[in-house]
């Protein structure tokens, strides 16, 4: 198993008026991970630059477990979950400390920007570096917080 690392310390604009982080932000320290991650399986800025390919958030959930406070050192493991031809899932893990104070499954899609952006291939030289870091089954079962689709379940 790869984790790809991002560690951030918490900004004094991301707090609100509790003094610990507002929700919008653990979204956007989970944004920086994905930029990160990028980086380290080649989609860096350089690869954007010439082939205009970068990665989407199509769909993400969240879980918020703990409050993180002022001044606090963030940490955010990625994982890859599994993936396909255009298509990459990912389990973030966002720590304080000792504490798992995050979740965060998405689903991101490679595309081709453009006047209309499109889902395409991922080069076959980055899609052997994503599935060489994927996580195998039992890996997978392992994970704690695991998404569900959202809904209100009715009785």
């Amino acid at each position: 198993m790869k984790s790809f690392i991002y560690d951030v310390l918490v900004r004094d604009e991301w707090l609100d008026y509790n003094q610990h982080m507002r929700d919008a932000n653990y979204g956007t320290v989970f944004s920086y991970a994905i930029d990160q991650f990028m980086v380290e399986i080649g989609m860096d800025e350089a690869y954007r630059a010439t082939t205009r390919g970068t990665l989407y958030v199509v769909e993400d959930h969240k879980f918020y477990l703990l409050e993180v406070k002022a001044k606090a050192t963030i940490h955010v493991e990625t994982s890859i979950i599994d993936c396909d031809s255009n298509k990459i899932h990912v389990y973030q893990r966002m720590t304080a400390g000792p504490k798992v104070v995050a979740i965060c499954e998405s689903l991101l899609l490679h595309v081709a920007q453009g006047e209309v952006s499109k889902g395409e291939e991922i080069p076959k030289q980055i899609a052997a570096v994503i599935r060489r870091a994927s996580l195998d089954a039992a890996e997978v079962l392992g994970l704690q917080r695991r998404s569900d689709r959202i809904a209100i379940r009715r009785r």
